[in-house]
């Protein structure tokens, strides 16, 4: 076929282009003068300090497993409009929109919509939803001008954050209060209707430091299909220090948002409703902060997730049945998909250092999920689901070359019992700038209740009185958590002066007892078409994969980044599904001008593959450009930026109705 020899071509392409690349790395750090410079000048400090992997603050060459830190320079020069957005820079990391208000984000590929194998933490705040599992990309009441830095911890990471941190972690730090003053208005509008304003300001009260933010978006989505999207969101974050260790922190917001639950129909009349999500959420914090290795922090969030969703439609009986007996026969269908989920969670945290070699964190939680929903369990009953963990990380350094990590999580919870996490890195220097990692970790997914006691029905109501049920699922058997492991192999580079960083990674995963639905062909319960879907486990499945970041400064006004990721050895009946991409690359440039002029530009590939609740393959070719002037007038900083989206060739975004276009974005920022 067409598709399979151009395919194949891109395929051919890129893998010329990779080989040239990492020949090229390899004669870049291979080479006589950069090993002689590493040994003069190089100082650890300059590294970026990272903080998720291990709940210890270690510098990114010695961190125990592989990051990708964003920072707010790249957050901003990269124009990202999404949280969503911004993974495309990160290596390994697909994104993708089933419909305009529907984003998706998986590490690895091996995803569909509802993905319960990520974790999204946003100051140290879960946002993980026990309703239908996964992270509500859509509706999260955040917005890209308060994040001030996004580590991305690629790898599984159950041993820190507990079960479902499963493929990677994100976790973002906000801005905070004390971090700008005054008054900040943005106003951002383009392609397909896209306008949003934001309005922020960061105060003082007495002696409490805050910050408001304000946002309201709107989108018309994808040519040709009616997917709008609407949004307005507001946060509200203050810290006061009530000593000179002591510090409260109160975080509070939400979001209520609409779009079309338009999924994968296009026929007039299809169940296409407009879905109204209510997400908002607290948290506070108590620290005691004696020093950089020893502190005690108490936290309590509470997140909380409406969705309202219904409607009465009516059909054609003999349409539906596909009996021309039955042609002309009206029957009306109550489709309720209203649902609601709550979490309250305690967690404590103390972290510590033994002596000059040796530092621990450790830590315990007790968590109360409740689900609800009639379309999801076929009944108004509220479940509650209890959970309790407590966990254990250590970095010990043997000597100058020589640094293990290790630890373990155990979680009990009401649904799958106890599971244990282990991880354990060995860190070994070559030299002061140069560390190999050898890594393996072990990572647990727990069913969800919609796995374990789902029960998707529609009841059709005939003109005589009586009804059909069709049953599209229900719960089958008792399911057993699903299990990750991973061995790692990751190497670290930085240049003397610290313009020059590569972080390359070598991993192997084994996923066991991957929970998929299977299909009941026989299912005597549904009287429409005799079959249902159920949750179970069968599937495992392995994979290698190859990732490097490299990442260049050759001045303070200058910065250039690379990401990549190739999987490979994938085995048989995966490979087949295609549910994970060979290639996965983005490139980043950045330059700042005299002038307050700025230029930034980003480019963005993934080969083949398909999301695993469709069938139609996606792919990436784009090119982002954005110009952006900076001027003072008076007292006012004023910024215009404008941004072009281009297609390279064919893109799909997750479906083949989803037409993508070229973009253009106009964004302009007042501070004052």
């Amino acid at each position: 076929m067409t598709e399979t020899i151009n395919v194949s071509d891109d395929r051919q392409r890129v893998n010329k282009f990779i080989l040239l690349l990492l020949l090229a790395i390899a004669m870049c750090l291979g080479s006589p003068a950069a090993v002689i410079a590493n040994e003069f000048g190089f100082v650890e400090d300059d590294l970026p300090i990272v903080l998720s992997a291990s709940r210890l603050r270690q510098t990114i060459n010695k961190s125990s497993a592989s990051v990708t830190v964003l920072d707010r320079e790249i957050i901003e020069a990269s124009g990202a409009r999404s949280v969503v957005d911004l993974l495309s820079l990160v290596p390994g990391f697909q994104v993708g929109r089933l419909s305009n208000g529907i984003p998706v984000a998986t590490y690895r590929g091996q995803s569909e919509r509802f993905n319960p194998r990520m974790q999204l933490l946003i100051d140290g705040r879960p946002t993980y939803v026990p309703l239908y599992g996964g992270i509500p990309w859509g509706e999260l009441p955040l917005s890209i001008s308060e994040i001030e830095r996004v580590e991305v911890i690629r790898a599984p990471n159950s041993a820190t954050f507990g079960p479902n941190s499963f493929y990677a972690v994100i976790s973002i730090t906000t801005r905070s209060p004390q971090s700008d003053a005054g008054w900040i208005v943005e106003a951002e509008a383009g392609g397909n209707d896209y306008i949003s304003p934001t309005l922020s300001y960061f105060g003082k009260w007495s002696d409490i430091d805050f910050r408001i933010n304000l946002k309201t978006e709107q989108d018309q989505g994808f040519d040709g299909i009616d997917d709008r999207e609407r949004a307005k969101q507001a946060g509200f974050r203050a810290h006061k220090a009530l000593n000179n260790t002591d510090t409260l922190e109160l975080a509070t917001g939400g979001i209520v948002g609409g779009h079309i639950e338009r999924v994968t129909v296009l026929e007039p009349g299809d169940l296409t409703n407009y879905l109204v999500a209510t997400n908002h959420y607290t948290q506070m914090i108590w620290e005691r902060s004696k020093s950089t290795d020893e502190s005690v922090r108490l936290q309590y969030y509470y997140n909380y997730l409406k969705l309202d969703d219904r409607d009465i439609r009516e059909f054609d009986l003999g349409v539906v049945t596909q009996n021309p007996a039955t042609l002309g026969i009206p029957f009306t269908v109550d489709i309720d998909r209203r649902a609601k989920s709550t979490r309250h969670e305690v967690e404590f945290q103390h972290n510590l250092r033994v002596n000059e070699d040796h530092r621990v964190v450790y830590g315990a939680a007790l968590r109360r999920d409740t689900v609800q929903g009639r379309y999801i369990f076929a009944d108004f009953d509220e479940r509650s689901i209890l959970s309790q963990r407590v966990f254990l990380h250590s970095e010990f350094q043997f000597n100058d070359k020589n640094t293990v990590n290790s630890g373990v999580l155990v979680d009990h919870n009401d649904l799958s019992g106890v599971s244990f996490s282990p991880r354990v890195s060995l860190i070994h220097s070559l030299r002061d700038n140069q560390q190999l990692r050898l890594g393996y970790s072990r990572s647990v997914r727990s069913p969800l209740s919609l796995e374990e006691e789902g029960r998707i029905e529609f009841i059709y109501q005939l003109p005589d009185g009586n009804n059909l049920t069709l049953i599209d699922l229900y719960d089958e058997q008792t399911l057993k958590p699903e299990y990750i492991d991973v061995v790692d192999l990751g190497y670290f580079f930085v240049s003397s002066d610290g313009s020059l960083t590569f972080d390359a990674k070598l991993s192997h995963q084994k996923l066991s007892d991957q929970i998929r639905t299977a299909r009941n062909e026989n299912f005597d319960e549904d009287v429409i078409d005799g079959e249902a879907r159920f949750f179970t486990n069968r599937a495992s499945s392995t994979l290698n994969s190859l990732e490097f970041e490299l990442e260049y400064k050759p001045t303070d006004r200058s910065r250039f980044r690379l990401s990549y990721s190739y999987a490979f050895d994938e085995n048989t009946e995966f490979a087949n599904q295609m549910l994970t991409p060979d290639h996965t690359l983005s490139l980043f440039g950045q330059m700042k001008l005299n002038r307050g002029l700025n230029l930034s530009a980003e480019y963005y590939y993934i080969s083949d593959w398909i999301w695993d609740d469709v069938s139609d393959q996606s792919n990436v070719n784009r090119l982002d450009l954005r110009v952006e002037k900076t001027l003072k007038l008076g007292t006012v900083e004023a910024s215009l930026a404008l941004q072009g989206e281009w297609r390279l060739g064919t893109n799909v975004d997750y479906l083949e109705r989803n037409q993508i276009e070229d973009l253009y974005f106009a964004k302009l920022t007042l501070r004052f």
